[in-house]
């Protein structure tokens, strides 16, 4: 059957078209399919189809090996995970960037205003603790700038501006 052409700026379906609701279920949920895997016998779900069924998927580590499944690995929704790192970093009180490469850092740019430098431990990690407070400041008023600008992901424009905003040297 083919259908008469459209009026322009009419969102119209031809008379005698079944209802597009109907499609949602068929394009968002695909079948299930029941019963054994023909291939080794076992129940499989069907989000996992071929490609994690018996002999011929890949398998990797020692389970191929023995000849079993390899397992799955999970996945979660993104930003998930980070969301996860954020509430683990914010609960623990440890230091976020690496010691020895932040004091090598420390001690390069030392190097510009005097011939030996030296520092405690306990400066350095002054240094550190206070290098750490401000870019999380920094960050924290980036993704307000990204909110701002209807964004999401923040980037170096909202960086300098967060800069600018504080009043920053630099």
């Amino acid at each position: 059957m083919t259908c008469p052409p459209r009026a322009p700026g009419r969102n119209t379906r031809p008379p005698g078209d079944p209802p597009l609701s109907h499609l949602w279920r068929i394009i968002h949920f695909p079948p299930v399919r029941h019963g054994p895997d023909k291939e080794n016998g076992a129940a499989v779900h069907w989000r996992q189809g071929a490609a994690f069924s018996g002999a011929g998927s890949r398998q990797t580590g020692d389970k191929a090996k023995a000849g079993g499944n390899a397992a799955v690995k999970r996945r979660y929704r993104p930003g998930t995970v980070a969301l996860r790192d954020i509430r683990k970093f914010q609960r623990s009180g440890e230091l976020l960037i690496s010691k020895l490469p932040f004091q090598r850092l420390v001690l390069e740019i030392a190097q510009d205003y005097t011939d030996v430098p030296r520092f405690r431990a306990s400066a350095a990690l002054a240094v550190q603790e206070a290098a750490e407070v401000y870019f999380v400041g920094l960050f924290q008023g980036a993704k307000l700038c990204a909110i701002h600008g209807k964004r999401v992901t923040f980037m170096s424009k909202d960086i300098q501006l967060a800069c600018r905003i504080r009043g920053d040297r630099t």
